[in-house]
């Protein structure tokens, strides 16, 4: 213990001595010097014995020196330091936080080409400034203003459109060129008595629009009955029946917006002296799967025609116009009084207000075999609604192979057993209609 203390007692005044002498002038040179050259901004390196210490604190020259010798000799220069050396006066530069104190640059000789790069560098700043302004100017149009030019662009163009457009319709349909839903109203593809279907444009898509007329939307029973058909519509996802993709109720105004079928309907297809046998059943045996797979979905479709079945330009046959479709456990088939449906192609039950089931659209899709198949109706030469309607209540149609003598007696007992008065006399569904359709010769 007496050794420790006699040990610090020694080492007391020689640590004393030292901060005293060493301490001070080690802590007496720091501080941040700014260095001015020519050309400026210029890397900073401390010579050394051993070599040469980076100094540069950043790109402006300026430094931090901390050192406990009063003169310190320093090279300058951008990636490489030159040869020359100069001395610098550590206690004046930190006390003036400049080098040199009168502010003369110190020249520094560089390479031409490395006094150009480096002056270009620095002249250029402001002007890669700009640059950069204008690249975010440019991007700041291209992701903000650009649109919003080109969409006015196309508003222009398409107000161009719609007034050429508007000036070759001869129609004066008030809704035509008008928006349903912002489905743009361009040309009326048909008309019925309850109905218009028109073609629409949104976003550049095409598509059917059926419009409900005001006086038949106004009807409560008619708007419930067209809140049926969009019910059933919807549920009907089958390749072989037309898509719905809207509906609604727009100011009063009924619409439902179906897929544009580019095509033409059945009934261009029939012709005086039928189609070959072959080309109906090609026709037809797609139909009878739609209709089929609507009647497996409880849906009776009740206006089945050549109209209302398009074709493709593909040759592929679309069922659509479900207007009259009802649920198969609903009775009522009459509105206010009036039988629905086209009356060339009504079941005798739908006439006389009877119960309904999947045999009266049989009876409709056998009169469009019949008609493919002679060319003409079973009824032929009857034209007056109420005529047509007495001679399906109660009188036969003309057979078959009589309308097309020559055809495959299977034909003819076909669409004969469609056509019987009595839906118990008919086949028990489609499904079966469709087994006998396939399993008759093609000649």
């Amino acid at each position: 213990m007496r050794a420790v203390l006699l040990i610090l007692l020694l080492l007391g005044p020689a640590w004393a001595a030292y901060e005293g002498e060493v301490g001070p002038a080690r802590d007496a040179y720091q501080g941040e010097v700014e260095f001015i050259t020519d050309p400026p901004h210029m890397r900073v390196w401390l010579v050394k014995p051993e070599g040469l210490d980076f100094l540069q604190a950043n790109a402006k020259g300026r430094v931090r020196l901390s050192t406990d010798h009063p003169t310190i000799v320093v090279q300058f220069g951008y990636d490489e330091p030159t040869p020359e050396t100069h001395n610098v006066d550590v206690a004046q530069a930190t006390r003036a936080q400049v080098w040199p104190p009168d502010r003369r640059p110190i020249p520094v000789t560089l390479g031409w080409s490395t006094r150009l790069r480096y002056e270009l560098t620095e002249r250029l700043f402001w002007l890669e400034l700009a640059g950069l302004l204008l690249l975010a100017a440019l991007a700041l149009d291209r992701l903000l203003l650009a649109p919003r030019r080109r969409q006015l662009r196309a508003d222009a163009e398409h107000g161009r459109k719609l007034a050429e457009l508007k000036a070759t319709l001869s129609d004066d349909d008030p809704l035509l060129l008008s928006l349903v839903n912002g489905y743009r109203l361009t040309g009326r593809l048909g008309a019925g008595g309850m109905a218009t279907v028109y073609r629409g444009e949104k976003n550049g898509q095409a598509v059917a629009v059926k419009v409900i007329h005001r006086d038949s939307a106004s009807d409560q029973e008619f708007r419930l009955r067209f809140g049926r058909e969009v019910t059933v519509c919807a549920r009907l996802s089958h390749p072989n029946i037309v898509r719905t993709l809207d509906a609604g109720d727009q100011d009063g105004l009924l619409y439902l917006v179906m897929e544009l079928v580019d095509g033409h309907s059945l009934r261009e297809e029939v012709r005086a002296g039928g189609l070959p046998p072959a080309r109906v059943r090609e026709l037809m045996l797609p139909v009878l799967d739609a209709l089929a797979f609507a009647h497996a979905e409880g849906v009776i479709h009740r206006d089945l025609k050549p109209d209302n079945i398009l074709l493709t330009s593909s040759g592929k046959p679309i069922l659509m116009d479900f207007g009259l479709a009802r649920r198969s456990d609903f009775q009522t088939v009459t509105m206010t009084g009036t039988v629905l449906g086209t009356p060339a192609y009504l079941a005798p039950e739908q006439i006389s207000g009877g119960k309904l089931d999947e045999r009266c659209d049989q009876y409709s899709i056998g009169i469009v075999l019949y008609e493919l198949l002679a060319g003409q109706t079973p009824f032929p030469g009857v034209h007056d609604p109420v005529q047509l309607i007495v001679r399906h209540l109660s009188e036969p149609p003309v057979p078959l192979l009589e309308a097309r003598p020559g055809l495959p007696p299977a034909w003819g007992a076909l669409v004969m057993k469609m056509l019987e008065k009595n839906p118990d006399d008919r086949f028990p569904d489609i499904r079966a209609v469709r087994h006998a359709l396939q399993s008759i010769s093609s000649r």
